[in-house]
């Protein structure tokens, strides 16, 4: 059975030409699960079990923070992030060995503590934020029964996805 690395998140469907831009607080990497908080306006990476996800973060904090080099998504130093919806599909890596139990499966979600890549937590039933829709269908990875890491489809149960901001 193959292994595959814990990659970032990133947007599925529908495409995210209505990207939003603010400020950031912290450091996150590009493809983070970013909210917005209320109080001090700014987005910043959610925390484990997180009570609201707004977007996947386009960019690092880093790029914005640092002020140099981001290219055109740098706009008065503002972080970019695709907002999602609860019908937004995701693509993360399921975390752990797939099984085809999975297919429908509703998971938590947890932040790598080497890569800094959030994935779907398989071994969280408890503090469910995603469900898995299908295995993504990439002619480079034949994913199977049984491999590790699989990239799969998720959207973001809607109790948990902020709107409004």
């Amino acid at each position: 059975m193959a292994t595959y690395p814990i990659r970032p998140p990133r947007i599925a469907s529908p495409s995210y030409d209505n990207w939003r831009q603010g400020p950031a607080s912290g450091t996150f990497n590009k493809g983070a699960l970013v909210y917005w908080d209320t109080t001090n306006k700014v987005f910043t990476e959610c925390s484990a079990n997180p009570t609201l996800i707004a977007g996947i973060a386009l960019m690092g904090s880093g790029d914005v923070l640092d002020g140099g080099g981001a290219g055109p998504q740098l706009v008065n130093y503002n972080v970019s992030v695709a907002p999602i919806t609860s019908s937004t599909e995701i693509v993360m890596t399921l975390g752990g060995t797939y099984a085809a139990s999975d297919i429908g499966a509703s998971y938590g979600i947890a932040k790598d503590s080497t890569t800094g890549n959030w994935y779907v937590n398989k071994a969280d039933t408890t503090n469910t934020r995603v469900r898995v829709l299908r295995l993504v269908n990439n002619p480079e990875e034949q994913y199977q029964v049984g491999d590790t890491n699989v990239r799969v489809i998720v959207q973001v149960l809607p109790s948990y996805v902020q709107t409004g901001y």
